[in-house]
């Protein structure tokens, strides 16, 4: 008759922390599961968390164990439980069988953490994003959309290895199952696109690990920096001064592309996010020290930033042209497809070669019409283009809704209201384009 194994235990550091670093117990004993795709066996080894943390300078990493004699006994008594509790279970067992690591985990909760500890252990992934995101009112559509395609994935995923995926199963060797099935597939041609995909699981566990109080996997600690998908500022296209001249003056046959280009013009005067297109009316009107004109006030989607948005002279033709209404409500995905087509329209198809980084970190070059790399966000990356080298980084912030991270000690004293930046936005506009007329063939104020 076959023997059980014994259990091994060794210790290790949580990765990536400094202070309050949690002690994990790897607990051998034999455990393996098939890879569903290949068809290979692994031996997996159960990672618990103990309970027990200590700060870095407060630990021995040759002999791997604390350096204080209290921490010390402790760490000692619960690996002696952790091989108590595996007896204790492999006593109702045949000796040829191997334990289930979640029988071996709930012991060793209610042995070491107490029984609160121990009322949810694990959950599957795809429910927590259908009955905790999906379904609450607090998550805007545009990320309800990345959740669905994550939730997609995950499902597709669990089809692949026969089997549904739970926070206590999604460790670094599932993760990078995950991301290679990811990094292969036809549509995922960006790093930034994996990026994306990696920032939308390590969210869900986190959201996983936080309202239910449990430890779950953490790309961020638990990978080395060498394996951390990083996203990069992509070399993307964006209107000059001149470009968006055709697109003032171009006059739409038709309903759709009228309201395609009222929404394209609110995104290039204003600056904002596309999630905020449709709170842009010009409401408000400021009077003071000789200067006039009308503005947006609004909260963004992102941030929950409040923004005073000055409407520049040919925005605020458009409004007039449609009776200081907004433009008709529209899926980000149909108008990501109809300003393409304005694009073409305003003769913005000379050809374009930029680079980027493919999934697998390879440096590309792609050519293209120019009007087919436009999109929603070409509008508010060409506002901030335009006017960067200009308009002041604080001045100019504060109309995007930029939280500025560097230096944040002295922009702190910058204390002007919104509607006072407004009107230095204008005044300081008005001097750039008197001083650079080459640069700015419009009048924007």
């Amino acid at each position: 008759m076959k023997k059980a194994k014994d259990l091994s235990v060794s210790v290790k550091l949580k990765s990536g922390l400094l202070n309050n670093i949690p002690v994990i117990l790897v607990l051998s004993y034999g455990y393996k599961e098939v890879d569903m795709i290949t068809g290979k066996p692994s031996y997996k080894p159960l990672i618990y968390y103990s309970g027990l943390t200590v700060d870095r300078d407060e630990w021995d990493f040759e002999r791997k164990i604390p350096l204080s004699k209290d921490k010390k006994g402790i760490l000692e008594s619960i690996i002696a439980e952790a091989k108590n509790s595996y007896k204790y279970l492999m006593r109702s067992k045949q000796p040829e069988d191997i334990l289930d690591p979640e029988e071996l985990k709930k012991e060793l909760d209610a042995r070491i953490k107490g029984h609160e500890e121990r009322v949810i252990r694990k959950v599957r992934l795809v429910d927590f994003i259908d009955q905790e995101i999906l379904a609450t009112k607090i998550v805007s559509e545009s990320r309800k959309k990345a959740y669905k395609t994550l939730r997609n994935k995950l499902i597709e995923f669990e089809e692949d290895l026969g089997k549904k995926i739970f926070s206590s199963d999604f460790d670094a060797e599932m993760f990078r199952k995950f991301m290679d099935k990811e990094r292969n597939r036809d549509t995922m041609n960006t790093i930034n696109a994996i990026w994306s995909v990696q920032k939308n699981i390590k969210t869900t566990l986190l959201k996983i690990g936080k309202k239910y109080k449990i430890d779950v996997f953490n790309p961020s600690y638990d990978l080395d920096r060498g394996e951390q998908v990083k996203s990069e500022v992509a070399n993307t296209i964006y209107f000059t001064m001149e470009q968006i001249k055709k697109i003032v003056e171009f006059e739409p046959k038709d309903e759709k592309m009228r309201n395609t280009k009222f929404i394209l013009m609110i995104l290039i005067f204003t600056g904002c996010r596309e999630s905020d297109v449709y709170k842009i009316r010009p409401e408000f009107k400021y009077s003071s020290k000789g200067s006039e004109f009308n503005y947006a006030r609004y909260i963004s989607q992102k941030g929950k930033v409040e923004i005073v948005a000055p409407i520049l002279k040919p925005l605020q033709w458009m409004f007039d042209k449609f009776n200081g209404e907004s433009p008709k409500k529209v899926a980000q995905q149909t108008f990501n497809d109809d300003v393409k087509m304005l694009a073409m329209q305003c003769k913005l198809n000379e050809e374009v070669t930029v680079s980027h980084t493919d999934a697998k970190g390879v440096k590309q070059f792609v050519t293209k019409k120019f009007y087919q790399f436009v999109s929603s966000h070409i509008g508010r990356r060409s506002f901030i283009t335009n006017l960067i080298n200009y308009i002041p980084i604080p001045i100019l912030t504060k109309i995007t809704g930029h939280v500025i991270q560097d230096n944040e000690i002295i922009y702190g004293y910058n204390k002007i209201s919104l509607i006072e930046n407004a009107s230095l936005f204008r005044r300081l506009l008005t001097r750039v384009i008197e001083e650079n007329k080459e640069d700015f063939p419009l009048k924007l104020v």
